[in-house]
Order: structure tokens, then C-alpha cells, then sequence
């Protein structure tokens, strides 16, 4: 939410907006979860929220981000681990230096490294013991960080 509110004030519709046409594969907020964020939000000094008149019906909220806000976007797109995880880190890396954008690429391309090397250890550790299940599971979990590993390559060569 602070990312899209750095980049321009919105109101939340326009924000549910954003939000599902960038994160929708991954995150489709209600209204019902939206504004209560944006009222934390504001409470914590990190977003204003100002009313304005734009054409026929009712004043819209409009949301901005604060200097703090912005100070608070930045602590979370450096934290290497950030809850809500790296791809809405990687979506604002423009706010960071290039320095700070490799060290983080660097550092989650080495997080995915080891998790990498504990699957191959739990796999080696349970052989065939685990069912059919399981190690379609451990499958998954491969080809998952490998094509994270990929993308990571990618974009530290970009």
C-alpha cells in the first residue's frame, strides 16, 4: 500500500485497483481488509487521508504517504525478511539505490540457495520412507525455488 501511495494519492477503490492488477495472482483485497490497513496506516502517522470533490457524487478519501510512511516503505523494502515477501519487495526497488537493489537481490538469491540445499538434505535424510504425497510436495518445492533462483539471476544481470 505504501509503494502504490509513493508512487501517486489514490482513493481506495483506485487502490483495490492497483492492488489487484499488479497482485492478483497473489492477493485479492476486500474492501472489508483495504480500509481497515488504511486506517492503521494513518494512525501510525505512515498516510494522510484528505476528502476531495471530483465531479458529480460524493467527496472521495484520497490517501497519501507521509515522510514517515516513506521512511517506513524503505525500512521494509531493506529488511531481508519482510513478511510480506519479495516480489512486492522487487515491485518498489526503484526506491532503493543500486547497491542496496543488488545486496538484496544477492541475499534472497542465497536465501533460495540453502532452502534448496535443506530439501536435498530432508530428501537424502527420508528417502523413500515419504509417500507419494510428500515427495510430490518436495517436487513442488523444487521447481518452485529453482524458478525463483532463475528469476533472481535474471533480474541481478539486469
Amino acid at each position: 500500500i505504501l509503494g502504490f501511495l509513493k508512487e501517486e494519492p489514490m482513493h481506495g477503490y483506485e487502490l483495490r485497483q492497483r492492488l489487484q492488477t499488479v497482485l492478483g495472482f497473489a492477493w485479492q483485497p476486500s474492501f472489508g481488509a483495504l480500509y481497515p490497513m488504511l486506517q492503521k496506516l494513518e494512525q501510525r502517522g505512515f498516510v494522510t487521508k484528505s476528502e476531495i470533490k471530483k465531479g458529480p457524487g460524493p467527496q472521495k478519501q484520497v490517501y497519501s504517504i507521509t515522510d514517515q510512511g516513506q521512511a517506513r516503505l524503505r525500512e521494509l523494502l531493506l529488511n531481508k525478511q519482510v513478511p510480506v515477501g519479495l516480489p512486492l519487495q522487487i515491485l518498489f526497488l526503484d526506491q532503493l539505490s543500486k547497491q542496496e537493489r543488488k545486496d538484496l537481490l544477492h541475499q534472497a538469491r542465497q536465501q533460495r540457495v540453502e532452502a534448496l540445499e535443506r530439501l536435498e538434505r530432508e530428501r537424502t535424510r527420508r528417502g523413500w520412507s515419504m509417500n507419494r504425497y510428500q515427495r510430490v510436495v518436495l517436487d513442488y518445492g523444487f521447481e518452485t525455488i529453482q524458478r525463483e533462483l532463475a528469476w533472481l539471476e535474471k533480474l541481478e544481470q539486469e
